[in-house]
């Protein structure tokens, strides 16, 4: 059966590409790659890796990350990061704090992702909460 026609024959990336470079890790934990890539659609999979490489890439608990950085680590529309951001909190994959700093400024979204046993003092694995978030000055929408 002959390949099918993606389009990715006429990306210029594909001409100049030399290879993958030698490994600098961003580790996967075996329970994505295990559990969930057999279960997450392909949008909600991107997004939950470039969340992955942001935040465990970079040895960081969270990390802000707009739909525009999403968008361009993906190669997803703005629409389909939008859905996908939101299935993957509903089912608990990730956690989504929305923090708005000040009622004129813009939203800013820290991403992290949920861990089985986090570390108690860890604030990024806390659920978010409207009422707390709101206790400690931010305004959520």
């Amino acid at each position: 059966m002959p390949p099918q026609d993606d389009g990715q024959a006429d990306d210029p990336f594909w001409t100049t590409w030399p290879g993958v470079k030698r490994p600098r890790f961003t580790q996967i934990p075996n329970d994505v790659l295990d559990h969930l890539l057999p279960r997450l659609t392909e949008s909600q999979l991107k997004v939950l890796l470039a969340i992955a490489r942001a935040t465990w890439g970079w040895h960081e608990p969270c990390s802000a990350l707009s739909l525009s950085e999403l968008a361009a680590r993906t190669g997803l529309s703005r629409r389909s990061i939008m859905r996908a951001v939101a299935q993957l909190e509903e089912l608990t994959v990730i956690l989504v704090h929305r923090q708005r700093l000040s009622p004129r400024e813009c939203e800013v979204n820290m991403y992290t992702i949920r861990m089985k046993d986090p570390d108690p003092n860890d604030v990024w694995q806390q659920a978010p909460r409207r009422d707390r978030d709101k206790e400690q000055g931010r305004f959520d929408l």
